[in-house]
């Protein structure tokens, strides 16, 4: 099979949709899974995309949804990951979603997450929420959801390249300024 990963970074940068499933998981702690997902009408594509995911070791579920449409999904973070840094060098549209994804520092729900993390991750959920914004998906979760299930508080009115201690002064993560404060329970 010649290589045709730009081919699939295209249907990608078209018609695939990354996405952060957030579920809450007891009354302190909530998982956040990566998930790449194609849902289109049955045809070429699908033989094609189930090869390269095969061959790159990206496990992946494929199921019918009506008669004519199929939907290919690649869930977890190590499985996403795959996908964006296979398509990284071809994608066009979707490149800033892409490398963010790349990065992303999510961990399992079996780790302890530290206060930087969980803002990480909150800021994670709201880029590819916002980028995702004119898909009319509709979300029950956001960053500052996910904090405050933490003790966790936000402000993004914080100036830019200040730093912060956990009593809630400003601090800088990855470039980007945030506010945080416990909350007393």
């Amino acid at each position: 099979m010649e290589d045709m990963t730009g081919w699939f970074a295209g249907l990608v940068d078209g018609e695939g949709c990354f996405m952060l499933h957030v579920t809450k998981r007891g009354n302190r702690s909530v998982g956040v899974q990566p998930v790449f997902a194609i849902n289109m009408n049955d045809g070429g594509w699908v033989q094609p995309v189930s090869d390269i995911l095969t061959t790159n070791g990206i496990p992946f579920s494929k199921r019918r949804i009506h008669e004519t449409m199929v939907y290919i999904q690649v869930s977890g973070i190590s499985n996403v990951k795959k996908v964006c840094k296979l398509v990284a060098p071809f994608t066009v549209i979707k490149k800033p979603l892409v490398e963010r994804l790349t990065n992303y520092i999510g961990r399992s729900v079996s780790d302890r997450l530290n206060e930087i993390d969980i803002l990480r991750i909150a800021d994670d959920v709201d880029f590819v929420r916002a980028f995702n914004r004119k898909k009319n998906i509709p979300y029950k979760w956001d960053g500052d959801k996910i904090c405050e299930v933490y003790g966790i508080t936000r402000n993004k009115s914080v100036p830019h390249g200040t730093k912060t201690n956990q009593c809630g002064d400003a601090r800088e993560v990855d470039g980007t300024a945030l506010r945080t404060q416990r909350l007393v329970h």
